[in-house]
């Protein structure tokens, strides 16, 4: 039975063969939209020059893990297979996130290697990628600095998971995955004050070891998501957007 994803297509102008941005909104993978994130999609149309498809994946606890991943990837698929129609250019495609968005575009650029997908570029910022219960900024930032964790098991988990298995699953823990090399170039950024800080660095730290060219950096003095400073939250939008298309645009 093949599933219908709501997606948004966002255009720089009216010209055609656009690199194209999948992005892949956050909240925890219980919630979030096309809509909470829709300023985000455009400034990144906008300063990467670039189609932007934001995608309306299934959400927890409905639809259990790996909905989310499915429906991602199969929305790659199809961009892959239909970015000439829409006005783009299928060898540059690059998947971007937030948070619960981040783990997403890094699981699905793993699936995307695994299937014969090339994409250009994976940007995660702020993302989950491991089920973190001791690192520096998880013991120090996860209560009260906004994104609070719970431990062993966060509730945005529990609600996502089918099981105590899916823990070990790198499409949901991408960190723990066997074979990162041959993944597309990587922007990733962290903030100070994010208990997920020190895994989305970790993540950095592993795709460069495996041969990934990596940019990796931390804005300081923000929490997770940069709540509370949107022109901060547009300026990491701008940046990145930017890094993206410079990326996408070369060769």
């Amino acid at each position: 039975m093949e599933t219908e994803i709501p997606i948004r297509i966002y255009y720089p102008d009216n010209k055609r063969d656009h690199p194209i941005i999948l992005h892949f909104h956050g909240g925890a993978w219980i919630l979030g939209s096309i809509e909470t994130e829709d300023s985000v999609s455009r400034i990144l149309a906008n300063s990467c020059n670039c189609i932007v498809i934001s995608v309306n994946y299934r959400l927890a606890p409905e639809h259990k893990f790996p909905a989310a991943v499915t429906d991602c990837f199969d929305s790659i698929k199809w961009t892959y297979e239909n970015a000439e129609s829409i006005g783009g250019h299928p060898n540059r495609i690059a998947v971007f996130g937030i948070s619960a968005g981040g783990n997403l575009a890094a699981a699905t650029s793993i699936l995307s290697r695994d299937q014969g997908i090339k994409l250009r570029a994976q940007a995660l910022v702020v993302p989950f990628v491991y089920l973190d219960l001791a690192s520096t900024s998880m013991t120090e930032y996860r209560k009260g600095y906004f994104l609070d964790i719970n431990v062993p098991i966060d509730y945005g988990i529990m609600m996502y998971i089918r099981d105590e298995k899916d823990l070990l699953n790198p499409m949901f823990v991408p960190l723990i995955a066997e074979d990162l090399s041959n993944l597309p170039q990587a922007i990733i950024v962290t903030a100070e004050y994010d208990p997920l800080r020190d895994q989305g660095e970790a993540y950095a730290k592993r795709l460069m070891e495996a041969g990934v060219l990596t940019l990796s950096f931390r804005v300081n003095g923000m929490v997770h998501g940069f709540l509370g400073s949107p022109n901060i939250s547009r300026l990491v939008s701008v940046m990145v957007g930017s890094a993206l298309k410079d990326i996408l645009m070369r060769g």
